[in-house]
């Protein structure tokens, strides 16, 4: 496959967006038989196993059959099972879940078909990352520390793990097309990931500042990010609020006021029929497999 050619201008943005956001991980100790059961979740989720016979089921896929010491990746919104089966004796994940982008909100996986089994020297550099993540998550206490070394460390962390990921990945097929749209939608982008999300950007708004018609400005954004401008606002405004259920202990009441929602009720509206649960039975399904 040809590598994707990049003008200055498009490296100069990549570079300037590219940002890594660390959500959770840890060190785990399964006692088997385990399974996360099926899960679809808004950020990539990275796991070294030390015991062989897990099970990793993606949707449409054959299953993957893990050996100890091998790791696991699954992108964003891919709907899976991670398991092990049958009974043994305890055994140990090393994960995190994490999310990159560019173009502030623009999954930077969509440019790249990683593998979903890894081996070798990398896994165990991608367990050795899990696990200092881990051990760096609780944030120092104010006026102790040194909370920039902490999170320059963070930064340093999961761009390693992310150029891990990215070296043996092959680029997406219409990755050299994507970034050519999503360089003109740059300004759009920009203004949607700072527009408060109770006020979302209206269409014509959003053709003017990517200098398009609003028929042009509309084909361009759906063929790019695969759904209407409308329909991309409410969806990472979901995304956030499924970060913060499974992440955070806030209640749902505060979670859709921050996310834009103006009660619960509209929120778990949306929320069910995005992805067939309630927020209350997301959180509870999400974290009941955590790791």
């Amino acid at each position: 496959m040809n590598p994707i050619k990049l003008s200055d201008k498009l490296l100069e943005l990549l570079e300037a967006t590219l940002r890594f956001t660390y959500f959770c991980g840890d060190v785990t100790r399964i006692e088997p038989p385990h399974s996360t059961s099926w899960r679809t979740m808004s950020e990539a989720l990275c796991a070294v196993i030390s015991a062989a016979g897990n099970r990793l089921e993606i949707d449409g896929e054959p299953p993957h059959l893990l050996q100890a010491g091998e790791a696991l990746l699954v992108p964003p919104g891919v709907r899976h099972c991670a398991s092990f089966p049958a009974a043994g004796p305890p055994y140990f994940s090393r994960w995190a879940h994490f999310q990159v982008t560019v173009f502030n909100q623009v999954d930077a996986f969509r440019f790249l078909t990683p593998p979903r089994v890894w081996h070798g020297t990398t896994a165990a550099e991608m367990g050795r990352i899990c696990e200092e993540l881990a051990a760096l998550q609780p944030r120092p206490a104010a006026g102790t520390g040194n909370p920039l070394a902490l999170l320059a460390r963070r930064k340093y962390l999961g761009l390693k793990l992310f150029t891990l990921i990215a070296e043996s990945s092959r680029p997406h097929e219409n990755a050299g097309r994507l970034l050519d749209a999503l360089q003109r939608l740059a300004p759009v982008l920009d203004q949607l990931d700072t527009a408060a999300p109770e006020t979302p950007l209206r269409l014509a708004a959003m053709a003017r500042l990517a200098c398009l018609s609003p028929s042009r400005f509309s084909a361009l954004f759906r063929d790019a990010l695969g759904v209407p401008p409308a329909a991309y606002q409410r969806q990472q405004r979901l995304n956030r609020a499924k970060s913060q259920l499974v992440h955070t202990d806030k209640p749902v009441a505060q979670i859709a006021r921050e996310a834009g929602f103006p009660d619960p009720f509209h929120f778990s509206k949306a929320f069910k029929q995005a992805d067939g649960l309630s927020p209350r039975a997301y959180r509870a399904h999400l974290r009941q497999g955590m790791w």
